[in-house]
């Protein structure tokens, strides 16, 4: 170790929303911190282009926290409306008014037992009996929205997150995701403690300090929270010396899941006028679920500026994308977009202003979408952060969050969680 080198109370790996969260918290505490960040933007995961488009998150699920209110963020209602689409090979049926949330609400009537915890496909086959459409809705839910594999995710896992949605309500943030993010950690921005395009490569602990080694340099600490993604950490691309074998333990129970998720900014004109063709009774909803399509859910966001129609592709279908360049996965979902409308590809490209796309998984400091658990995933992951590691080594991040795990309003509440339990150690 270099003796002029300075050591720092805390190395923060991340900036995104969790590593922002710690880092204030433990400001207030006047601990001296470095936050390395990978990328050569804040935000992770949050990624707001300039014209408004979310290319991550865009949806506060449930009520919007207290804190965005205080901030005065301002929010419009997503419709809670909903038509389910079967693709045939030659046409499209669509169910008009379908009763989406009623299959799901019976999972809430079946709680899995609390001392025990297993795969929700045989949780899901013990209970009554279930229709053809019924399990198709489910499936897609759990593909769609936890983005997990139905025959490997934890039963725990799909009834707690359709709990934390039993409201039914979302909400979409009107200057976008990254911008609350800008708002509410603008101390933090601005104290220059942030070191961008600064990917980790070796972390190296004892029991006096830590070494995170970075773009062949070498910065130190007396502890280091790491908020990298599961998929980062489940890659091995970070270094412990030595190895960690508690976090090898508990990441054997937890995958990250895979989504793709395509943004279409559309002509206005064109498109209403396949709604008067198509939907007359339902211009106003909000999300399309397709059946036999790689493409699970489709959703509008209509604005005075723009109407955008988002493709989300989940997991199982999104993981055979694995090896897919950028070109291809862009292609591909929109001849499946065009033929889920019924409208000829060669004409699709009239109705389009602008695609816009990041492939999470295939960025190499992401590496896919939010985590999800296997059985009893989620209580191996949380010993982690109970007295750290030693002492020097904390985790924490959308997978850790004790409630909404995958949101973005969960990654806030891990790094402030982390924060508190770090502060203790000193």
């Amino acid at each position: 170790m270099n003796p002029d080198a300075p050591i720092f109370d805390v190395i923060i790996l991340g900036a995104g929303a969790t590593g922002l969260s710690a880092a204030k918290e433990l400001a207030k505490k006047n601990k001296s911190l470095l936050i390395l960040e990978a990328h050569s933007r804040i935000g992770g995961r949050v990624a707001t282009c300039p014209n408004g488009i979310e290319l991550g998150p865009e949806f506060i699920h449930g009520s919007p926290p207290k804190l965005y209110k205080q901030l005065k963020i301002r929010f419009e209602r997503v419709p809670d409306v909903h038509v389910v689409a079967f693709k045939e090979p030659d046409f499209v049926v669509w169910i008009k008014n379908s009763r989406y949330w009623d299959p799901l609400d019976r999972i809430l009537k079946h709680p899995p037992k609390k001392q025990t915890d297993y795969s929700f496909m045989p949780y899901f086959s013990r209970m009554e009996q279930a229709s053809d459409f019924e399990k198709k809705i489910i499936s897609s839910y759990i593909e769609g929205f936890i983005a997990a594999d139905p025959q490997k995710v934890s039963a725990r896992n799909v009834y707690d997150t359709l709990k934390s949605e039993a409201s039914k309500k979302a909400y979409w943030p009107s200057t976008g995701y990254e911008n609350i993010l800008k708002k509410i950690f603008s101390r933090i921005i601005r104290k220059g403690m942030i070191r961008l395009n600064t990917p980790v490569k070796k972390i190296l602990w004892n029991k006096n300090f830590v070494e995170v080694k970075a773009n062949d340099q070498s910065f130190f600490s007396k502890k280091v929270i790491n908020t990298l993604p599961v998929g980062v950490l489940k890659s091995k691309q970070v270094k412990f010396v030595p190895q960690i074998l508690q976090l090898r333990n508990a990441l054997s129970s937890v995958e990250m899941g895979q989504i793709i998720k395509i943004i279409f900014k559309l002509r206005k004109s064109k498109w209403k006028k396949w709604m008067k063709e198509q939907l007359p009774k339902n211009e106003s909803f909000a999300f399309i679920h397709v059946f036999n399509s790689p493409i699970c859910v489709f959703w509008l966001r209509n604005t005075e500026k723009q109407l955008d129609l988002i493709a989300w592709v989940g997991h199982l279908e999104a993981k055979k994308m694995k090896n897919y360049s950028k070109a291809k996965i862009v292609q591909y979902v929109s001849r499946e977009t065009a033929k889920v409308f019924e409208i000829p590809f060669k004409e699709w490209k009239y109705y389009i202003q602008q695609i816009s796309f990041h492939h999470w998984d295939g960025d190499p400091f992401i590496k896919g979408a939010y985590a999800y658990f296997k059985p009893n995933g989620d209580k191996k992951l949380r010993l982690l952060n109970k007295k750290g590691i030693s002492h020097k080594l904390y985790f924490a991040g959308e997978a850790f969050a004790e409630d909404r795990a995958g949101t973005v309003d969960g990654a806030i509440q891990s790094g402030k969680e982390i924060a508190k339990i770090v502060l203790k150690s000193f």
